[in-house]
């Protein structure tokens, strides 16, 4: 009995050996923005998997963290992370995008120990034949198969040996990738803005010290970063989908415009003329960095005035190989709108021009905003008709998404930022910062005095937003240009002529249903502080010019600024403003970018639903 039951138990052993082997696979570096080379020596592998580890780590941390950490002391430049966009063709490799081919990685289970496997594919050609590869004997580590066609059906033989040569099972694998064309075109919202994957060096870490090198962009011009919304969004998705790779192009560049941007030549956020001085002011020559020449003819130097080619037709130049050959995105992304209605200006204005005290001389300061408003938002609407159209022509993706923006000026449960929040110290820790700046003398006023005198607790520079009045405001202004937004998403958008999906973030809440506005203790957004410390400040060039404008005279005298009476505004120095602030930091794009997944999700796995108004 007993040797019955051992003999059956074996038997049982061997059946379970024999029949329980399985065999699964994956897309290799399937989110394919990123480069597999390595940004410094040892360091792990650039990848979907790497990346989305990275921005969980950041997550988890609770503070922001680069992209990048700079334990090495290299040069910024040469520790960014490699991706398929050339900055010298101001556009990415047609070669790369157009590639229909993809490595597989295949993976065995169960395998009994000692066994061997046997390797075998079958992979179509172009010509429609078979192309049998041929067979590789290993210890059944997993195999990379490269050059694997898409949407083709490859078929990967697996035979498992014991070490005597005996036959265990033969597994077949039928393997099919796909791609997902994700693109993006818009603004500072969906660049990165304010979120370098390097942050500027100071040397001997000292404010008051040249910078070692400015902060690293993945495109210095346009301030593109891989911590935006968007390509986290993609990135996760790739790291989820196995069988399927990403393949994700972003031409978002910040201060872009529907017109000046995506439609028409754009000078970027960083004009040649500045790219340069951050490095040469650094201490860098900078004179053959990608940004700055030209790598369509022979390297040679840009010139000063080049503008980027508008994003439309550099997204359209890279999707068409021929004229009769053009790839569809599946999903196009679009945010832009905030530069068009000037929600820089307005902000800067409402931030340096304190309400008036008085319930009738606010009501009117607010109706003479309310009124300012019109004109713009009326003009987005024309301008987003154009836009609709010019998609729907030269690109006709698949799907289309437009976002939202979030809204600045909300706390808590609903809470308008303002007075009601204390912020006690802050602005002697903005006046502390700022008097320690030398801004290299570029910038007036130049002596300590001055610098403290130049801005003073009334104009609320050192907290953006401080008043439940310029809050109320700033949330109209949000609300107003959201509103363009669904109303341009019911326009004719995509290849089919259908309307735009709209992703909602006006009303945006973390996982405890909480706002986190600029005044926020845990805020989405970046301050003047955050912008200091990541990216300092752009320089001024003979293109661009930074004046702080305010609009009362009684503000400027104080200021250390001079009123323009013809114009009626007040000319102030711009060394403390940079471009990141208001724009959503690393925590608000991870949770837009959660937000926008899901959003991906539903586009590609549900029939077209109409948007709801």
């Amino acid at each position: 009995m007993r040797i019955g039951v051992a003999l059956a138990a074996g038997l049982f052993f061997v059946a379970t050996q024999a029949f329980g082997q399985t065999a699964d696979w994956e897309v290799v570096d399937r989110f394919r923005v990123l480069d597999r080379e390595t940004h410094q020596q040892n360091a792990p592998t650039i990848d979907q998997d790497y990346y989305v580890q990275r921005v969980v780590e950041i997550v988890k941390a609770r503070k922001y963290v680069p992209l990048i950490e700079n334990e090495d002391g290299g040069q910024g430049d040469q520790l960014n992370w490699k991706t398929a966009w050339d900055e010298s063709i101001q556009n990415y490799g047609g070669d790369w995008f157009h590639n229909q081919m993809r490595s597989v990685r295949v993976s065995v289970k169960g395998v009994p120990i000692k066994a061997r496997c046997i390797w075998s594919a079958a992979v179509p050609q172009k010509n429609g034949q078979v192309n049998t590869r041929p067979q590789v004997e290993n210890d059944c580590k997993p195999r990379v198969f490269s050059d694997i066609p898409l949407n083709e059906t490859s078929e990967i033989n697996i035979k498992l040996v014991r070490s005597n040569g005996q036959e265990i099972t033969i597994l077949k694998l039928e393997i099919r990738p796909t791609d997902l064309v994700i693109a993006v075109l818009g603004d500072s919202y969906v660049s990165g803005e304010g979120n370098p994957h390097l942050s500027v060096v100071k040397k001997n870490d000292n404010p008051q010290q040249q910078n070692a090198y400015p902060a690293i962009w993945w495109d210095t011009r346009c301030h593109r970063s891989l911590l935006s919304s968007a390509p986290q969004a993609a990135g996760f998705l790739a790291y989820q989908n196995k069988k399927q790779s990403v393949t994700f192009v972003s031409y978002a560049c910040s201060g872009a415009e529907i017109m000046e941007g995506i439609l028409e030549p754009y000078a970027g956020r960083q004009t040649i003329p500045q790219t340069r001085m951050m490095w040469q002011e650094a201490g860098q020559p900078g004179l053959e960095l990608p940004p700055l020449i030209d790598g369509t003819k022979s390297n040679a130097p840009r010139e000063d005035e080049n503008k980027l080619k508008p994003q439309i037709d550099a997204l359209h130049d890279l999707l068409c190989k021929t004229p009769a050959n053009c790839v569809k995105p599946d999903i196009l992304l679009i945010v832009v709108g905030g530069n068009d209605i000037a929600f820089g200006e307005i902000a800067r204005d409402l931030i340096l021009s304190d309400p008036p005290s008085g319930k009738q001389k606010r009501a009117a300061w607010e109706k003479k905003w309310v009124t300012a408003l019109k004109e713009p938002l009326t003009e987005l609407g024309a301008r987003f008709e154009k836009l609709a159209a010019a998609v729907h022509q030269k690109i006709a993706p698949k799907n289309v998404i437009l976002y939202e923006y979030v809204d600045p000026s909300m706390y808590g449960k609903d809470v308008l930022c303002g007075t009601a929040n204390t912020n006690g110290g802050r602005f002697t820790q903005f006046q502390t910062e700022y008097a320690a700046r030398s801004f290299h003398g570029r910038f007036a006023p130049g002596t300590k005095a001055q610098r403290q005198e130049a801005f003073g607790k009334n104009s609320s520079l050192f907290n953006l937003l401080i008043t439940k009045d310029e809050s109320k405001l700033a949330h109209l202004v949000v609300d107003g240009l959201n509103s363009e937004i669904r109303d341009a998403s019911g326009k004719m958008w995509t290849d089919e002529g259908r309307p735009a999906h709209i992703l909602r973030l006006q009303n945006l809440v973390g996982p405890d249903d909480l706002r986190r506005g600029l005044c926020a203790k845990n805020s989405w957004f970046i301050g003047i502080f955050d912008s200091w410390k990541k990216q300092d400040w752009i320089p001024e060039d003979p293109i661009n010019s930074y004046p702080l404008i305010l609009a009362s005279e009684d503000n400027c005298g104080s200021k250390g600024g001079k009123w323009d009476a013809e114009k009626k505004k007040c000319m102030v120095a711009a060394g403390p403003l940079t471009s990141g602030i208001l724009h959503p930091n690393f925590f608000g794009h991870y949770n837009i970018g959660q937000r926008l997944l899901s959003t991906l999700k539903e586009v590609l796995g549900a029939p077209r639903i109409a948007v709801s108004r």
